[in-house]
């Protein structure tokens, strides 16, 4: 699980994210892979990603979608 800051309020550069998550996507091609987008509920400096989780702990969006996507990654049928 890779959670990415698009809100620009993480302390963290878009960009430096971005490349951290496509060193590691490298590094580790064949690992289950799920995509965050935390503070949705937030101005995004970047349009959320195809297939990318949109979550808000504030409000509480994407919460479920996220557990669900756990369980289904971590004990697939």
């Amino acid at each position: 699980m890779f959670v990415t800051d698009a809100s620009g309020t993480s302390g963290y550069a878009l960009k430096a994210q971005q490349a951290l998550r496509s060193e590691l996507r490298q590094r580790f091609p064949d690992a289950a892979w799920l995509d965050v987008h935390s503070k949705c509920d937030l101005e995004q400096e970047a349009p959320l990603p195809e297939g990318a989780i949109a979550t808000s702990a504030t409000e509480g969006t994407g919460v479920t979608e996220l557990e669900q996507a756990v369980i289904e990654t971590l004990l697939p049928r």
